[in-house]
C-alpha cells in the first residue's frame, strides 16, 4: 500500500504549486505495477530513501532521483518497488513555466533529471531535504526553494490564465472558438502560448481535463447516466465516449471498473 500525507504550500506559491506529497511505498511483495492516466500538470519528485525505487516501463529506466515528471497525454506505465520515498510536487498547470521559464512542450510524456535541467544545486537540494530533522522542516525548505525562483522570474502572460480557467471551469468542454473570443487572443498566439506554457495544444488540454472529469464520475456511479456525459461534459453519444475513453485509457470503461485498483494507485499517486 502506499502511505501518503499530502500538505499545503505557503499561500504565495498556490499559484503554481497545488500541493506536496510524502509518498511511501510498503509492499507484501518486491513491487507494484500501476498505470499513470493523463493529466495536464508536472510533477517534481525528489527521492528521500533507496535509489531506482521507480521504474519506467514505457521508456525502460530507473527515474533518477530528482526529476521533473511531464504532462501525459496518454498512458504510462511505472513499477514501485517496495521501500520507495519521495517528496512530490504536485504542479498547477503552468506552474513549472512559470518557475523555471523553461518550455513545457519538451516533456510531454518524460520523466526528466531534474539535475540536467537545473544544474548541480539541486543534488545538494536533494541532500537538504533528506537532512531536515521533520516534515515541518521539509515543507519550509521546499517553500523557500519555490519561492525564490517564483519571483526572481519577471514573466508576462498574455491571457493563457485565463484560457486555462475557462477550460477548467468548463470541465474540457468548451471549443477553441470560444476561447478565442472569452480570453481575446486570436488562435495562433492562443495555440502557441499555451503549447509553451502548458506543454499541450489548448486541444488537447481540454480533451484530458474532460476525460479526467469523467473518471471521477465513474469513480463514483458505477452505472452511470449517460446524460451526464453528453449534457455536462460535451460527448456526441456513448461512441464518442467508449472511443475517448480508450484512446487516453488504453482500455474500455468496463474494464476500467474490473480493474479500477490499478489505476485508482496512479490517480492517487
Amino acid at each position: 500500500m502506499f502511505n501518503t500525507q499530502s500538505f499545503r504550500p505557503d499561500p504565495l506559491l498556490r499559484k503554481v504549486i497545488s500541493h506536496y506529497q510524502l509518498v511511501n511505498a510498503e509492499f507484501e511483495s518486491p513491487f507494484t505495477e500501476c498505470c499513470l492516466l493523463p493529466k495536464v500538470t508536472q510533477q517534481i519528485s525528489f527521492n528521500l530513501g533507496n535509489d531506482h525505487t521507480i521504474y519506467d516501463l514505457d521508456n525502460q529506466e530507473y527515474i533518477p532521483s530528482s526529476n521533473l515528471i511531464g504532462q501525459n497525454n496518454r498512458i504510462c506505465r511505472i513499477r514501485i518497488f517496495n521501500g520507495m520515498s519521495r517528496f512530490i510536487i504536485n504542479l498547477q498547470p503552468m506552474g513549472w513555466y512559470k518557475l523555471f521559464r523553461i518550455p513545457a512542450r519538451r516533456f510531454i510524456n518524460r520523466s526528466v533529471n531534474l539535475q540536467q535541467l537545473l544544474g548541480n544545486e539541486i543534488s545538494g537540494f536533494n541532500q537538504q531535504l533528506r537532512s531536515c530533522s521533520d516534515i515541518k522542516e521539509q515543507i519550509l525548505l521546499l517553500d523557500s526553494f519555490f519561492m525564490d525562483r517564483l519571483f526572481s522570474q519577471k514573466l508576462r502572460y498574455r491571457n493563457i490564465d485565463l484560457a486555462v480557467r475557462l477550460i477548467e471551469e468548463a470541465k474540457g468542454n468548451i471549443s477553441i472558438n470560444q476561447l478565442e473570443r472569452k480570453a481575446f487572443i486570436t488562435r495562433r498566439t492562443l495555440e502557441r502560448h499555451f503549447l509553451e506554457q502548458t506543454g499541450l495544444f489548448p486541444k488537447m488540454f481540454a480533451r484530458i481535463i474532460r476525460f479526467n472529469e469523467a473518471i471521477k464520475y465513474l469513480e463514483k456511479n458505477q452505472k452511470p447516466g449517460w446524460a451526464y456525459f453528453f449534457n455536462c461534459l460535451g460527448y456526441c453519444d456513448q461512441s464518442h465516449f467508449i472511443n475517448e475513453f480508450r484512446h487516453f485509457a488504453g482500455c474500455l470503461p468496463s474494464r476500467y471498473y474490473n480493474q479500477a485498483t490499478e489505476f485508482e494507485t496512479a490517480l492517487k499517486f
